[in-house]
């Protein structure tokens, strides 16, 4: 009988101890952060884990429009707004040269061009620079958080680009894999050692037809002309 108690009065401590060290081990704690609207807008608040680096993120949404009339004796042109918009993502680290190095890469990401203009102000202004229909478009912008970790950083920027009287849209979408503790991005050839071009389009190439099928793309499967995203 003492035998049997005492092994159940182990099974209990033992419960225990796991169930206390266990806690030791939980996710980081959270902390509560604003979505930030320069403009006040669709505020909103969002939970982030808090890292080492002090990473938190601020979201905001920004857009303008500029609308022209219908071309006079043209039944064809009607009215077109053109308009830009932007879901835009900013990071804070206690690394402020890799806080800005991730922030600049993103911005750049947004307006395509080599930082000029060099805000996103001055980049939705351009919109009110256009002077006739002909000169029109709609471009849309969402970036997203892909991945969120201690050291890692993972953005996404979807573009949505339609031009007046096109016949379609086109769209682009970007990844980018910073990492926090200098806020540089991660390419391919730092994970890889040389040489390993070849041998992993094979692998990427094969994955990409079995996910998405062999027709309808800008290569030819097993030809050699598959290109891998850097």
């Amino acid at each position: 009988m003492r035998q049997k108690l005492f092994f159940i009065i182990v099974l209990i401590v033992g419960f225990t101890q796991v169930n206390c060290s266990g806690s030791n081990n939980s996710p980081s704690k959270k902390e509560t952060t604003e979505k930030v609207d320069s403009t006040g807008i669709d505020s909103a608040t969002v939970e982030q884990p808090v890292f080492e680096s002090g990473l938190k993120i601020k979201t905001s949404e920004r857009k303008k429009e500029s609308c022209f009339d219908p071309v006079k004796d043209d039944e064809d042109v009607e009215e077109f707004c053109s308009s830009r918009s932007v879901e835009f993502i900013n990071v804070e680290l206690t690394n402020k040269e890799a806080e800005k190095r991730i922030n600049d890469r993103i911005l750049k990401a947004v307006i395509g061009k080599e930082m000029k203009p060099a805000s996103l102000k001055a980049w939705l202004n351009e919109i009110n620079s256009l002077e006739e229909n002909q000169e029109a478009f709609t471009e849309s912008v969402t970036c997203s958080v892909v991945e969120n970790s201690k050291k890692l950083l993972v953005v996404s920027v979807f573009s949505d680009y339609y031009y007046y009287m096109a016949a379609h849209p086109s769209v682009t979408l970007q990844f980018f894999n910073f990492d926090l503790t200098n806020g540089k991005t991660i390419a391919l050839s730092d994970l890889f050692k040389a040489g390993y071009g070849k041998e992993l389009t094979k692998i990427a190439e094969k994955l990409f037809i079995r996910q998405n099928g062999y027709s309808g793309w800008d290569f030819s499967p097993g030809k050699g002309d598959f290109k891998l995203a850097q």
